[in-house]
This record gives structure tokens, sequence and C-alpha cells, in this order.
């Protein structure tokens, strides 16, 4: 195993057994850019590994946030869609680890 990969690693099992300090039978949320898939995947294996129930993973794209900060109207900034909330309430509803990346 090449040494970058041991780093990640062993940073994602303290990023799931200390930073969010998962739970056996806890559900994890994750969020991360699209340029983080690979360590997302490690990060779900050592969640699982610890016991997790299920992950979920939500994807975002700093550049496609970039365009919208710079192209969408003032007022279509402040638009926080259902689906978000959504997102958000499951978590605090089921008492879930949350891990942004």
């Amino acid at each position: 195993m090449d040494r970058l990969l041991e780093e990640m690693e062993a940073y994602a099992d303290v990023a799931v057994k200390v930073g969010v300090n998962l739970q056996p039978g806890q559900n994890l949320y994750i969020e991360a850019d699209v340029d983080a898939v690979e360590f997302v995947r490690i990060v779900a294996s050592k969640a699982y590994e610890a016991g997790a129930r299920n992950v979920y993973v939500r994807y975002t794209d700093g550049q496609l946030k970039k365009l919208r900060l710079e192209s969408a109207p003032e007022e279509a900034l402040t638009d926080f869609p259902r689906w978000d909330v959504d997102w958000f309430q499951s978590i605090l509803d089921e008492d879930a680890a949350r891990l942004a990346l």
C-alpha cells in the first residue's frame, strides 16, 4: 500500500472514530466536493467497519457554487430548497453523525 493511501486511511479512521464519534448502528451523512470521491469511499469503508448502519453521501461542486455566486440573481442566493431542509432534518431526527469534508 502506498504512503498516501495509508495516510488517507489513518485520517479517515480518526474522522470516523474521533471526529464524529460514530456509534454502532448510527447513520453517517457525508458532504464532500466531487474531487474528494476517493477519500469519501475510504471514510465510508471505515464507517461501516466501525458499525455504521448506513452511510449517505451528498456531493457538491465548488466550481458550480462559485458560478452560482457570480452569476445567479442576488435574490436567488437566499433560496434554500426543501430537499436541503429535509437532508438536515433527517440528520437531526435520526441522531445521526455528519461529516463535512
